[in-house]
């Protein structure tokens, strides 16, 4: 009740239920009614639609005190859940996303800017006797360095994030591939994809340039 449910629903003791004796129950003003039942089959949203219905009806009826009935479901409570992650996740999706893409143009175009000084060290190189393998795996070092460094961060970020989040709905809504581990695994895939694509056409218009042949 209202005093275990501090500041409503947002602070210390909110979810909790106190059980205790009837005896210790008989006197005490009742505020809510709850009624649970568990079906043979999971209760559809066309079902519950129709319950919502029947419950909206028989509340028109009873002009002389408004119904404040609520009817919850596995499926609306599912649906629910659904949509308010969605709201949430998406734009930080597409933040993320808009966030990846710059920060591989800028890193890409940095690369390519230096193009004229790459040259000159290579040449230099093989003025020194290394051959066009050995400079290859080492503008390949230098690349792998170049754009892992700060993809680090994020992951170390996203991924505890993400988790914290899934821990949001209720129970049992995040499973198959809705739970957070599919979910910072498809992530993660198309993040690294895009960066991937940007990795590789910047070395290999660096490697076409700077290498001598």
């Amino acid at each position: 009740a209202e005093h275990l449910l501090q500041n409503y629903d947002t602070g210390n003791g909110a979810r909790y239920i106190l059980i205790v004796p009837d005896e210790a129950a008989e006197d005490l003003p009742v505020f809510h009614h709850a009624y649970a039942a568990k079906t043979a089959q999971p209760v559809a949203e066309s079902q519950f639609d129709l319950l919502c219905d029947i419950n909206y009806r028989l509340g028109e009826q009873n002009l002389l005190e408004p119904s404040y009935d609520e009817i919850h479901t596995r499926a609306s409570e599912k649906a629910e859940e659904a949509a308010q992650t969605v709201l949430v996740v998406f734009p930080l999706f597409y933040l993320a996303l808009a966030l990846t893409m710059t920060a591989a143009t800028i890193l890409t175009i940095q690369q390519l800017s230096e193009t004229e000084r790459y040259r000159q060290q290579f040449q230099l190189l093989q003025k020194l006797g290394m051959d066009r393998r050995e400079m290859a795996k080492a503008l390949g070092r230098q690349f792998t360095i170049y754009y892992v460094l700060p993809a680090v961060p994020p992951v170390l970020i996203g991924i505890p994030f993400i988790l914290h989040l899934s821990r949001a709905p209720e129970p049992g809504v995040m499973v198959g591939m809705n739970s957070p581990g599919a979910i910072a695994a498809i992530s993660l895939g198309i993040f690294f994809l895009i960066y991937a694509i940007y990795i590789l056409l910047a070395y290999t218009s660096l490697r076409r340039n700077v290498l001598p042949q």
